[in-house]
């Protein structure tokens, strides 16, 4: 009758009768495997990643000494496998509990399975952790888990731990993984919400909070005693109290280059200095401003006066503009010292179109005179300049008569008069006085002389001169 092996260290069972005079070697191996089984310490290079479909094999071999005997296993490497190692221990219904490390380099996991593999049924090994698995040899539905996953110790004293799960709180050097954190007496303090990590606090007392991020919803910051802070970002819609600086001229709201948009105040703003890019003031008073002190302002509009650049100008339809002094004032154009009501120092045109008038108001007693009688001398009075754009005719009453001396009648109108073989056409050529007041005279063709005559009509008795 053949040899028979048992299930879990595949320890061989001598049949009765057999193996005689070599049943002792057996025995000896056999003792060798149990000494692997229980401290056998192997280091187990895994030369590929392998798969779920294709994994490394971990092999308990019958009646052979096996890398998956022993006690301790250490998993390492020649170098990056490039992924997650897929390692399956066998057979699938050897029931085993064995302390693994994963050495794997390159901060690789070790991802490993006893029946047909299943993401839920197997168990993967943080890179650099010790575990302690249980394989429970259930075949091709074989699960394996962490032995230590519900330890209850009575006492643990160590320097530092580095613990997996605690009650179900994972715990490592720089995290705490819990749902609930209650009081010693059970009485329930803070939740703390999976995917989202939002932690719920039911009452708070903090000595000092350094918070980076997040939210503070219907929060009262500084209830009992005023607080000091520094907010990078200050959001909110809404200040329900005052807003003080904590003290007297120390602090700017905004700065150049970061300027806020709009400001609304509903009551008076009390500004020592106000420098503004534009200002649109639609009521009130400003006392004591000086307009323009660095860049003269370019228009100003003053109830129906507007003064834009160099004119003063009335916005009222058909408005009058009145300048009163004060008192004893006066108004000076072209001076700033007048002597009179409107002292005017420089030259005054008026528009030939426009009428003014004068009264003798506070006029002098002794009137200046200014002789015109320039008649004999033929030039003006040096006071007086003349000038014209064309020549002028001179009628010194011999070789040119004005026209109130010639008393001919029609003399300035041929059309009036007798033509003999020639025909007059009036006002057809330039006057002497620049007019077109002068006729044409002209004569018919194949004629010789063409008398132009005109007749005097006389009284009884009279004299003429011709």
């Amino acid at each position: 009758m053949p040899s028979t092996y048992t299930t879990n260290l595949g320890i061989e069972k001598i049949a009765t009768g057999e193996q005689s005079g070599t049943w002792g070697d057996t025995t000896n191996t056999n003792f060798d495997l149990i000494d692997q089984a229980v401290n056998g310490v192997e280091q187990v290079t895994l030369a590929a990643a392998g798969s779920s479909g294709s994994p490394n094999d971990l092999p308990i071999t019958d009646g052979t000494s096996s890398g998956g005997r022993n006690k301790f296993i250490e998993f390492v490497d020649g170098g990056d496998l490039g992924g997650t190692a897929f390692v399956q221990l066998t057979p699938n219904d050897a029931e085993k509990v064995v302390f693994i490390r994963n050495s794997l380099s390159a901060d690789r996991t070790i991802t490993i399975f006893q029946g047909t593999y299943n993401a839920s049924n197997d168990f993967v090994i943080p890179n650099g952790a010790d575990v302690v698995l249980k394989f429970d040899g259930a075949g091709t539905g074989a699960t394996v888990t962490d032995v230590y996953v519900n330890l209850t110790p009575t006492k643990i004293t160590t320097a530092t731990a580095d613990v997996t799960t605690v009650n179900a709180t994972t715990v490592d050097s720089t995290n705490v993984e819990v749902t609930n954190i209650k009081a010693k007496d059970g009485t329930a303090s803070a939740t703390i919400a999976d995917s989202t990590g939002v932690m719920t606090i039911a009452s708070s007392v903090l000595t000092t909070a350094d918070i980076n991020g997040g939210t503070m919803d219907d929060v009262t910051i500084g209830g009992a005693t005023p607080a000091d802070g520094t907010f990078a970002t200050l959001v909110t819609t809404d200040v329900d109290s005052d807003l003080i600086p904590a003290s007297d001229n120390a602090y700017d709201l905004g700065a150049s280059g970061t300027e806020w948009k709009d400001l609304y105040i509903d009551g008076t703003a009390n500004i020592d200095s106000l420098v503004a890019d534009t200002a649109d003031i639609d009521g009130g008073s400003v006392d004591g401003a000086t307009l323009g002190t660095t860049t003269p302002i370019t228009e100003a509009q003053v109830d129906n006066i507007n003064i834009d650049g160099n004119a003063i100008t009335s916005t009222d339809s058909n408005g009058d503009i009145e300048i009163t002094p004060d008192g004893t004032g006066k108004v000076g154009i072209g001076t700033s010292s007048p002597t009179e009501l409107l002292t005017v120092d420089g030259d005054m045109t008026v528009a030939e179109e426009s009428s003014y008038k004068t009264t003798t108001q506070n006029l002098p007693s002794i009137k200046p005179s200014l002789n015109l009688d320039f008649a004999n001398t033929k030039k003006l009075d040096p006071r007086i300049t003349f000038t014209r754009t064309s020549t002028a005719t001179y009628y010194d009453g011999v070789t040119h008569e004005k026209a109130e001396e010639n008393l001919m009648t029609y003399s300035q109108d041929f059309t009036e008069w007798g033509a003999v073989n020639a025909s007059v056409t009036g006002d057809t050529e330039t006057a002497p006085d620049g007019t077109t007041t002068a006729d044409t005279l002209t004569a018919d063709s194949g004629t010789g002389i063409n008398p132009l005559t005109s007749y005097l009509l006389m009284t009884n008795n009279p004299l003429y001169l011709v």
